[in-house]
C-alpha cells in the first residue's frame, strides 16, 4: 500500500504509474526462484527498518531483479574507489563493454544514476553531469554484493 501511495503521488499520468508499478513487482516479486527465501527474509525485515534505511533492502532486491542495475552500481562503486567523482558518460562508456553499444544501454545508464542521486546515494554536482561520491556509498555496493553473495 505504501508503494501505491508514493508511486501515485509521483506518477501523475497512468502510464508513468503503472511502470513504476511494474518495476516494484519485478523487484519484489519477479526475482529469480533460487533467491525467494532471501526476498521473503527482506519482507519480514521491512516493518522492523525505519524509512530510509530500507533503501539497503531495494537496493539489493533490485540487485536479484535488475542485473543491469547491479553492473551500474558495480561500475559506480569501482570508479569511486579510484576518484571522488565520476562523469555519467564513464559509466556509460563502461557499461559498453558489457552490454552493447546501444541507445538503450546509455539511456538506462543515465536513468539508474539519477535514480541514484534521488536515491540520496549519488549526488550531482554540477549541470555538466559531474557525480560525487557520499559516505554512503561504499556500504550501498557493500550491502548489494552481500546480497548477491559475493
Amino acid at each position: 500500500m505504501g508503494y501505491s501511495i508514493c508511486i501515485m503521488l509521483r506518477y501523475e499520468d497512468k502510464d508513468s504509474r503503472a511502470k513504476a508499478s511494474g518495476i516494484i513487482l519485478r523487484i519484489w516479486c519477479g526475482i529469480p526462484h533460487e533467491r525467494v527465501a532471501l526476498r521473503d527474509t527482506a519482507v519480514a525485515l521491512l516493518p522492523r527498518i525505519p524509512g530510509q534505511e530500507r533503501i539497503w533492502l531495494h537496493w539489493g532486491m533490485t540487485t536479484l531483479a535488475y542485473p543491469f542495475f547491479r553492473d551500474i552500481a558495480e561500475i559506480v562503486g569501482r570508479l569511486l574507489t579510484f576518484q571522488n567523482d565520476l562523469k555519467t558518460a564513464q559509466v556509460q562508456g563502461l557499461a559498453l563493454t558489457t552490454w552493447g553499444d546501444r541507445t538503450t544501454s546509455r539511456e538506462a545508464a543515465q536513468k539508474l544514476i539519477t535514480s541514484l542521486v534521488d536515491w540520496g546515494v549519488l549526488r550531482e554536482a554540477d549541470p555538466i553531469q559531474d557525480i560525487h561520491n557520499t559516505t554512503r556509498i561504499a556500504a550501498v555496493i557493500q550491502k548489494g554484493r552481500l546480497v548477491q553473495g559475493e
